[in-house]
């Protein structure tokens, strides 16, 4: 199975908070609770972005440059079997239809630090990474997932880049020079 960093396509259309106490709002909930995998689902309260130019419709999208990914009710539905308690769907009013911010609770200690290269902080964060190794007993099914190590990076599984691919889900980055992380060999 390979691993993929969660990534938005630039290339597709920006929503943006028409209101700013919106966008405080959010802003707030993601330096407290999104990063620490916190639920956040007795806090939420629906949010409303609106589309940029050129106003397309694209199946997912990266919300305000937070690195949180915002999925359409259409791509929900396909990838609902790779969801489960530890992903909470947050949703989002948007003028091209309801969104929902992935808030991913899944933590799967799989790295394997032996055998990546990377730069981390005393205290065991990743600052930053030329490679990373995972352990795949670890890894299992897991198909959307952060490390304890990068809790501010999402994970995808190859089987959700497969998905997105046979339904021509459009907005996430799927490009093997950018965003693919680990190939097992």
């Amino acid at each position: 199975m390979a691993v993929w960093r969660l990534e938005s396509d630039t290339n597709f259309t920006e929503f943006s908070f028409p209101l700013e106490e919106d966008q405080n709002f959010f802003r707030q909930l993601v330096k407290e609770s999104f990063d620490e995998a916190k639920p956040l689902s007795s806090k939420w309260r629906p949010l409303h972005l609106l589309r940029g130019e050129p106003r397309k419709h694209p199946d997912f999208f990266e919300i305000d440059d937070t690195g949180v990914i915002a999925v359409s009710s259409k791509s929900l539905h396909f990838l609902r079997d790779f969801l489960n308690a530890k992903i909470e769907t947050l949703p989002i009013e948007t003028d091209a239809g309801r969104y929902y911010a992935l808030n991913v609770l899944n933590f799967v200690d799989c790295l394997n630090k032996r055998d990546s290269d990377c730069v981390a902080t005393k205290e065991g964060l990743i600052v930053n990474y030329s490679l990373l190794e995972f352990d795949p007993e670890k890894l299992g099914h897991h198909s959307i997932f952060k490390i304890p190590e990068l809790p501010y990076q999402t994970f995808v599984s190859d089987d959700i880049q497969e998905q997105c691919e046979e339904e021509n889900l459009q907005g996430l980055l799927f490009d093997a020079e950018v965003n693919l992380v680990w190939y097992p060999e």
